[in-house]
């Protein structure tokens, strides 16, 4: 496994569930304030969106530890290290006190990445499976 491989699976990750965080977040926001204006919450969501899944990357960037053989082929060491920081993320969003707008905002990046990660996370191991690390 290279480094490349693992930063492009970073950037998926962050175009991916920004798309995703992008979409939820403009749902949420048409669901929940029927008679609010949409174009002026729009720059808001994008930067929200986009801020928040980019906190997520850099998160995730211990992902970078899996180019050695003995952490990957570890496969406690393995999901620690690639979802480590997403749950902790999540974590943080439950356990933090912060509007219910907010919580939900920052719950629905949360889990757009945490799906990403896991589609990437199996496209990984069929990739590389731990028989073939060397």
């Amino acid at each position: 496994m290279t480094a490349k491989y693992l930063l492009q699976l970073l950037f998926k990750a962050l175009a991916f569930s920004f798309a995703l965080s992008l979409i939820l977040g403009s749902i949420y926001y048409i669901v929940t304030f029927k008679t609010g204006n949409y174009v002026q919450a729009m720059p808001s969501i994008v930067s929200g969106s986009l801020l928040l899944n980019t906190i997520l990357t850099m998160m995730a960037f211990a992902t970078m530890l899996l180019m050695h053989k003995s952490i990957y082929v570890n496969l406690f060491l393995r999901l620690l290290v690639f979802f480590g920081g997403t749950v902790a993320f999540m974590a943080y969003v439950f356990i933090h006190q912060m509007s219910e707008s907010n919580k939900v905002f920052y719950a629905s990046c949360g889990i757009s990445f945490f799906v990403v990660q896991v589609i990437l996370y199996y496209r990984m191991v069929k990739a590389y499976p731990t028989m073939k690390m060397g």
